[in-house]
């Protein structure tokens, strides 16, 4: 009997004939190394046969077997579909199947190309650890209820275009090349967490009808997300790393989050409809004018929502990325002044520590340079900077005369702070 033990189905050993003396039977042995002699061919063939004569009896358990090639099409499989940890050295087709069960793959290796084309799978779709060398194509499919594809690989083109996914899992799965999601729909919950995608990726025109995470998820190259449209719930992007992306005429009917995101390059936001939150909080850019294109429509959502504080945070972010854009003295100067000192009127409390520090640097020059008159005590050099930088007098303090230079400066820088403490103070709180 065949020493091929099956961990996945039967729980023990298969129970095919082995192969002439083999310790396991001509679906488990494995390809002689001389690719050309008259034994390799021999193998193959006996492989195939037993291929058919397990699908006459509507046996389709090939867990482990090695194959150079399958085909199977045009068929209704009243039977769970079982590849679990196969090794396909040739081309691999399963189209127009109609699975009533579930199909299982994980674990399975294919090297040459996969199609799954305008296949139906009733329950459950599981490719867990399946690494496709070559290209795939899933296009015109129905994936079941449940299709699990977490730490797949896949090869330098991959196609799931027009295909219908239940609950959908791509945990840390990678894409090497080109990949295809244009014109799916997604019914269930949906995980792309940690998922490497590698150069073009589309997912234009998908419908997402339930909560969809691209956490930790790594896009290189373009993305497009055009005209998709998220229905109702999350789509989640914290900490995801992009390169280039578009999100052209796309509608998201629930929240948007790029927390901890990191945007490489151009960013396409036109004609975007968000109903819910955009969220971009701590999310960094490349390019100055990507962090103002997505601030300025994240404060726009956020003032239309009526959460004005985190509208006031996306213009402050906004207003730096347009600094960042400007010559190197012109943004040395609004960096330390506007941005810094008075947080672009958004930041009141900062102007306030602005003015403290202001005040008693004052109070250290008047004090080093013995400036007053009369002197009683130190607080009277603190006085004096106070009154000098709120009210036109000195508060009944004399400064000695060579320091009223010194005076007359901070009456005009102090004026000028307060002034506009109180007018950032109003508009945050009093609007």
């Amino acid at each position: 009997m065949c020493n091929y033990f099956l961990k996945d189905t039967t729980h023990k050993n298969c129970e095919e004939k082995s192969h002439l003396g083999s310790e396991f039977c001509i679906l488990h042995l494995d390809f002689p190394e001389n690719k050309d002699g008259d034994e390799f061919k021999k193998i193959i063939k006996l492989k195939e046969e037993k291929i058919r004569e397990k699908i006459a009896i509507s046996d389709y358990n090939f867990e482990g077997a090695i194959l150079a090639n399958i085909t199977l099409k045009d068929l209704k499989i009243d039977a769970n579909l079982i590849f679990n940890n196969a090794q396909i050295w040739g081309d691999a087709w399963f189209q127009n199947l109609e699975i009533s069960h579930d199909s299982h793959f994980s674990g399975a290796h294919f090297y040459g190309g996969t199609s799954f084309i305008e296949s139906k799978v009733e329950m459950c779709a599981v490719f867990e650890k399946t690494i496709f060398e070559n290209s795939c194509w899933f296009g015109n499919c129905n994936l079941g209820y449940h299709s699990h594809f977490i730490d797949c690989s896949f090869g330098e083109f991959t196609s799931f275009s027009k295909t219908i996914f239940g609950n959908t899992q791509f945990k840390n799965a990678i894409f090497k090349g080109q990949t295809g999601f244009s014109e799916c729909l997604f019914k269930g919950p949906n995980n792309f967490e940690n998922v490497q995608f590698g150069r073009n990726t589309q997912f234009g025109g998908n419908v997402f009808e339930n909560e969809t995470n691209f956490k930790s998820a790594k896009f290189s190259g373009f993305v497009s997300f055009d005209k998709a449209k998220f229905n109702e719930f999350s789509t989640i992007f914290d900490d995801a790393n992009f390169d280039t992306v578009s999100f052209n005429g796309a509608q998201f009917n629930g929240d948007l989050i790029f927390t901890n995101a990191h945007f490489g390059n151009e960013i396409k936001f036109s004609c975007i409809e968000i109903t819910g939150i955009l969220n971009c909080e701590n999310t960094t850019f490349k390019l100055p004018a990507m962090q103002e294109l997505l601030c300025r429509t994240a404060k726009q959502n956020n003032e239309n929502l009526g959460d004005r504080s985190r509208s006031d945070q996306y213009f402050f972010r906004e207003m730096e990325a347009k600094r960042l854009q400007k010559s190197k003295i012109l943004s040395f100067f609004e960096w330390f002044f506007v941005q810094e000192i008075f947080g672009y009127g958004v930041k009141p409390w900062r102007l306030f520590t602005a003015w403290i520090v202001f005040i008693c640097f004052f109070s250290v020059v008047y004090y080093t340079q013995n400036g007053i008159e009369n002197i009683h005590s130190i607080m009277d050099y603190i006085w004096l900077s106070v009154t000098t930088a709120v009210t036109p007098g000195f508060g009944g303090i004399n400064p000695k005369p060579d320091i009223r230079i010194i005076t007359t400066i901070e009456a005009i820088l102090g004026t000028f702070l307060w002034a506009g403490f109180i007018a950032t103070f109003a508009r945050r709180y009093m609007r």
